[in-house]
């Protein structure tokens, strides 16, 4: 069994994880790091709303004292859907579509990152679609 709190010589004590900040941007990303240090740290789940709110700034940061005064949130579950309702794209948004139609417009790398960015908020597509969504995309 793997010592939690021993990692390729470095103890856990040793490694120095920042919790992240969020503006308002991706909340997808930032809810997956911030889970990823939750389990880092074997964070007790009573105080993971509290850690994440101390770590809202701009826009977040408003929107979450603007929500916590009408209905203060329970859990950081709760708070972390509420982010994503918020700031994440829209129940219309078509990542799926939008990646089978994204052509490359300037460099491989920019079209690279846009495509990585659209296939990360995808789910169930077949590695060989996203291949060829890929290599369709770019410029001859």
């Amino acid at each position: 069994m793997r010592d939690v709190n021993n990692f390729g010589g470095f103890s856990a004590r040793q490694l120095r994880l920042e919790f992240p900040r969020f503006e308002g941007v991706d909340p997808a990303a930032w809810i997956s790091k911030a889970n990823k240090f939750f389990r880092f740290h074997h964070t007790p789940e009573e105080l993971k709303l509290e850690i994440a709110s101390f770590h809202l700034d701009g826009k977040a940061n408003d929107r979450f004292q603007a929500m916590e005064r009408e209905h203060p949130f329970d859990s950081w579950i709760r708070l972390a859907g509420a982010l994503q309702t918020r700031f994440g794209p829209s129940i219309y948004a078509n990542p799926q579509g939008k990646l089978a139609k994204l052509m490359q417009t300037s460099t491989v790398g920019n079209y690279q990152a846009e495509f990585d960015a659209l296939a990360n908020r995808t789910v169930h597509l077949p590695s060989q679609f996203l291949v060829d969504c890929f290599v369709y995309g770019l410029k001859p």
